[in-house]
């Protein structure tokens, strides 16, 4: 029987899969743990499922009517402010002598 062989019989498998452990920052990451094959399998499906959808739906929000009048409206506050500021700018620039 090969080396390797003999090893992975001998030795237990490590967990599945590590995550990142966001509540604590000086960990790296921490064990899972260790889930049967088709829990896993099942929680990717799931993740993948909902990544389709988001591939889907986002694309739609980002064209809908609803978005471009907002996203119109935002434009011309900003706009708006701009020029204010810009004016302000120009006005106290032109009481020291000086031009724009």
């Amino acid at each position: 029987m090969p080396r390797n062989r003999r090893v992975v019989q001998r030795d237990p498998l490590p967990p599945p899969w590590l995550v990142h452990a966001c509540a604590d920052l000086y960990r790296a990451c921490v064990e899972a743990p260790g889930a049967p094959d088709k829990v896993i399998a099942r929680a990717f499906r799931e993740d993948r499922r909902l990544v389709d959808e988001l591939r889907a739906s986002i694309p739609e929000a980002f064209e809908s009517e609803e978005y471009r009048t907002r996203k119109k409206l935002v434009e011309a506050q900003f706009n708006e402010k701009n020029e204010r500021t810009f004016t302000v700018l120009e006005e106290r620039a032109r009481k020291r002598g000086i031009a724009i």
